[in-house]
């Protein structure tokens, strides 16, 4: 049984492949090109307790590097969530507090994952990672949390809404693609 599992562990866990030339999207009246990409990676555990109960059940998140702007330039790239079904990025306090940002709402609360959290509304300038990869700035609002008790999460608002994620599990394959507007 225990080699079944571990067999079945082998096929779940892919490579990563990457576009090899640039995409074109047309949506309402503008036409875009895609050429900068940047890379996502799906984080990949697995529940223990159904594990040890003969069961393989994924923990899967996807995960992009980002960094933000500071006043003399860029912090370190931390691993942030994205989330499809967050409407706006969530900044834990250790990260956004050393940040440059700014405030446009001092207090806001926002429903997340069965809970409520609270924070202030901001925005904040960050860049995509990976590898030697790294993407133009881009300017989000964000929930700037009162504390550290959430994970870094990036939102659909000023991120998916602007950027074309490609998310393909099947074949162990993410990236953002960055559009350029024709001129």
């Amino acid at each position: 049984m225990l080699t079944n599992i571990l067999e079945k562990l082998r096929k779940l866990f892919g490579r990563k492949t990457f576009p090899d030339s640039a995409s074109t999207i047309t949506s309402r009246e503008f036409h875009y090109e895609y050429t900068d990409t940047i890379g996502l990676y799906f984080q990949k555990t697995i529940d223990l307790e159904q594990f040890q109960r003969g069961l393989v059940i994924r923990f899967i998140r996807l995960i992009g590097r980002v960094s933000f702007r500071t006043s003399d330039g860029w912090t370190t790239a931390y691993d942030a969530i994205i989330d499809t079904g967050c409407p706006i990025a969530v900044i834990p306090r250790s990260r956004w507090e050393n940040i440059e940002h700014r405030m446009i709402l001092p207090e806001a609360s926002l429903g997340l994952a069965g809970g409520t959290v609270t924070g202030q509304l901001g925005e904040v300038t960050l860049r995509f990672r990976y590898n030697d990869d790294v993407s133009s700035p881009l300017t989000i609002k964000a929930h700037l949390l009162d504390g550290d008790d959430r994970p870094l999460i990036l939102g659909f608002e000023d991120i998916l809404t602007d950027i074309r994620l490609v998310s393909d599990f099947a074949v162990d394959t993410a990236y953002l693609e960055f559009p350029h507007m024709p001129e």
